[in-house]
């Protein structure tokens, strides 16, 4: 008991940099577990299963928030050349709805909530066959 009330006395000593340091130590090379659009990546559930129980350990938040005013929905038309199973060519019109906006993303430590780490980032997404 001790023991362990010496180890939570230790992480609560420590400062934000300190614990984001002992996360990425901690955290194993994440695999690419998913494949889509030509691409492979790690899914969102596969990154915050590894990433969360250490951020509980240690005491830390990441608090996402989208900036005030920066959010862009925007309808972008364009063609697609096609080509049929018989080899003919054709011409497809494809529309889709973008959205993009600005976002910080910010760590926060439990035991000192006034200790921040402010991240920019940017978020950019679409949707395809809406209706313009």
């Amino acid at each position: 008991m001790a023991e362990q009330t010496q180890q939570s006395n230790a992480i609560t000593a420590m400062n934000i940099y300190q614990k984001l340091a002992k996360i990425r130590k901690q955290v194993e090379v994440v695999r690419k577990n998913k494949a889509g659009y030509g691409y492979k990546y790690v899914s969102d559930d596969e990154l915050l299963a590894k990433i969360t129980v250490f951020m509980d350990k240690y005491g830390l938040s990441l608090i996402p928030s989208i900036t005030v005013g920066s959010t862009r929905v925007e309808p972008h038309s364009y063609v697609k050349t096609k080509a049929k199973k018989d080899g003919e060519i054709y011409d497809e019109n494809v529309n889709e709805i973008l959205v993009s906006a600005d976002m910080i993303y910010t760590w926060v430590n439990n035991d000192n909530p006034d200790e921040r780490i402010e991240v920019e980032w940017s978020l950019v997404g679409y949707q395809t066959n809406q209706e313009i």
